[in-house]
């Protein structure tokens, strides 16, 4: 529902360690998880 999204949304927000990136950056994408499995 509309709602159960934007509870979602806000959680997101507050989340310090969320990086967004644009679906079509498959390149950016993995080298960040590569980056992370590397740790």
């Amino acid at each position: 529902t509309r709602q159960y999204a934007k509870r979602q949304m806000t959680w997101f927000r507050r989340e310090a360690k969320i990086e967004w990136h644009q679906p079509h950056d498959e390149d950016a994408i993995l080298d960040k998880v590569k980056v992370y499995l590397e740790k």
